[in-house]
């Protein structure tokens, strides 16, 4: 049977940006979540309807027309984040109302962080690439996965995990050589961030190398704003919106 609160979710989440959204069983993640992962919540059942929510290039026209309407998102110490998480909130507050649910967004770091990538794996969607990120089998390298809830509900069947790389002869493998090159001399010298900025063009290069989905590739702006946090290109795209 059709659940129309789920078809609402997707419908609402679409219009904002976050066009990629899969059901599956808290199960499938579960049984190959990694090491010093939590279990998903099921809320007292034996098994539990996941929801992940992603997004490709249509998120960035969504997020500059929000900062359009509020300039002040762009000041957040993540305007993504800071919109997505209003998004997903206000989309399952207006779609399921008081149905018992927890969500997890990938930025979350506590003790019940999700690894968004077997999360993908698990809904059936994506397969970990040699690069290590999530190969969609429409949008290759080129989305981003932001959010994963489970609901006090019935699951549904989980597909088996695409095998998109499978028999490719990944010509990735040079460029993410490279970057692991690249991270094993910086270790313990850059956090995150700085090592980002640090290799750009590196990591760009990374995820270019991928033959699937190139077409669905992230504009500059929105490049530059992933990877670097450019707030002034943010803010730029909004003003030329007007």
């Amino acid at each position: 049977m059709r659940d129309r609160r789920l078809e609402d979710l997707v419908a609402r989440l679409a219009a904002a940006g976050l066009d990629v959204v899969a059901p599956f069983a808290a199960s499938a993640y579960d049984r190959i979540r990694p090491d010093g992962f939590a279990p998903l919540r099921r809320h007292g059942r034996e098994d539990a309807l996941a929801v992940l929510v992603g997004n490709t290039r249509a998120l960035w026209p969504k997020l500059v027309d929000a900062v359009r309407r509020d300039p002040s998102l762009a000041t957040c110490s993540d305007p993504v984040d800071t919109y997505v998480v209003r998004t997903v909130t206000q989309a399952l507050d207006t779609a399921f109302g008081t149905v018992r649910r927890h969500v997890v967004f990938a930025h979350d770091t506590g003790t019940e962080r999700v690894a968004m990538v077997h999360a993908a794996e698990a809904a059936g969607i994506a397969q970990r690439g040699p690069t290590a990120l999530a190969i969609h089998g429409t949008y290759g390298p080129w989305w981003a996965l932001r959010a994963l809830v489970t609901f006090d509900l019935p699951p549904v069947p989980s597909p088996a995990p695409p095998r998109i790389c499978d028999g490719c002869p990944a010509p990735c493998r040079p460029a993410a050589d490279h970057v692991a090159r690249l991270r094993a001399r910086a270790a313990g010298d850059l956090d995150g961030r700085a090592f980002v900025r640090r290799h750009f063009d590196a990591l760009v290069a990374m995820r270019a190398a991928c033959p699937v989905g190139a077409r669905h590739r992230y504009g500059d702006a929105q490049l530059r704003y992933h990877y670097l946090l450019d707030r002034a290109g943010l803010r730029g795209s909004a003003r030329s919106e007007d």
